[in-house]
């Protein structure tokens, strides 16, 4: 109908033209009510078909997904009971992955605390419990919360403070920010290792001991790097080795001082070298006295109680005296000189290492007489 209306009959040709745009309308107002309700009603159907392959495309993977997840949670918790905890927390990662809830995250966290990985575990239980409008964290939060207390006996709080801002800092390798932190780090009770480190500064490495349920404190400061520690120091010179011709270079400046071990050796050579004195002196005195005590013109005799007078009981009393520091001497004089030659073998100097020479002296008394010998090893 519309069609013919629009187009100019033969038997009007003789009449005044008649715009086109008014036989159109014309047309429409003849429409029947019915055709138009009917062509205004297939737009929103064709927009209903298309909502619901909209809500079917978004929500059947969804279920599928879902479905997927519960049956990776359910994997895991067999796995927990099988003592199994390794494997169990990566079943929980894969369903992490898929859907992020607060209850993958708890049970990340409950097989991390079997394991032992107690920042990790103090992290995700302490983010599940802030979920408290989630009805599987509402029905076990007292088992989360008693695991929470649990982990907290291993876990305490480092603070980081210092300078440059921007630095990055790292506990045990891992990256926690940059300065200034926004926040304390959680960190495994024990020793850990703290890096600060920036481009252009001397990196720092630090040892901090973390008390559990404590906030620790460090303030590092890094130093700018010089030109020299940058990379630019002049290589390590290597030291010069005797030519063994007397004109080389002299031995390292470490070598060049003897060791205490030799300090010691030249010691116990000065004082075997006294003692000896000291002994033959006392030999001396005792020679000395026996001439005396022996000339008969002083009518001393050795088996009267008194030696014969006063002055022969003086020369007999000095003459022992004298007998015993003289051996008392030589034996002192002797355990020196051995443990000196001992320290000499032992503890070789530079020098001696590069001439193959060792130099000891050693006294002792001589058997059956009275004197003393000595003797010098090279």
């Amino acid at each position: 109908m519309g069609r013919s209306l629009c187009q100019q009959s033969p038997d009007l040709a003789s009449a005044p033209p008649v715009p086109e745009a008014l036989i159109c309308g014309s047309a429409r107002e003849n429409m029947r009510w019915s055709d138009r309700v009917t062509s205004a009603a297939r737009p929103k159907k064709f927009l209903y078909v298309i909502a619901l392959a909209a809500v079917a495309v978004t929500v059947c993977p969804t279920l599928a997904m879902a479905d997927e997840v519960e049956d990776l949670l359910r994997k895991g918790i067999d796995l927990r009971r099988e003592g199994r905890d390794q494997d169990a927390l990566e079943t929980f990662r894969k369903a992490n992955q898929l859907a992020s809830t607060p209850r993958t995250v708890a049970q990340m966290g409950l097989a991390e605390q079997a394991l032992g990985r107690w920042t990790d575990a103090f992290e995700h239980v302490e983010w599940a419990l802030l979920a408290r409008t989630d009805p599987w964290i509402a029905k076990n939060r007292s088992v989360l919360e008693s695991s929470l207390a649990t982990i907290r006996k291993h876990v305490g709080e480092v603070e980081i403070l210092g300078d440059p801002k921007g630095a990055e800092v790292r506990i045990d390798g891992r990256l926690q920010g940059t300065l200034p932190l926004a926040r304390s780090i959680h960190a495994a009770a024990g020793t850990v290792s703290v890096e600060v480190r920036a481009p252009g500064y001397l990196t720092v490495t630090r040892s901090v001991i973390v008390t559990p349920a404590e906030l620790n404190r460090e303030t590092i400061f890094l130093q700018q790097a010089s030109s020299t520690s940058a990379g630019q120091a002049e290589p390590a010179r290597e030291p010069e080795r005797s030519t063994g011709s007397g004109d080389g270079g002299g031995p390292p400046a470490e070598h060049g001082s003897p060791s205490w071990g030799r300090r010691l050796a030249w010691v116990g050579v000065a004082g075997a070298g006294l003692f000896a004195i000291g002994g033959a002196t006392a030999l001396l005195v005792r020679e000395s006295k026996a001439r005396w005590f022996s000339d008969q013109t002083h009518a001393c005799d050795e088996n009267l109680p008194n030696k014969g007078s006063a002055s022969c009981q003086d020369a007999y009393q000095t003459g022992q005296t004298a007998t015993k520091l003289a051996v008392g001497s030589f034996i002192a004089a002797g355990v020196l000189g051995a443990a000196a030659t001992a320290l000499f073998l032992t503890t070789p100097s530079s020098s001696d290492a590069s001439h193959g020479s060792t130099v000891g002296l050693a006294c002792a008394p001589l058997g059956g007489q009275f004197g003393v010998t000595c003797a010098t090893r090279f």
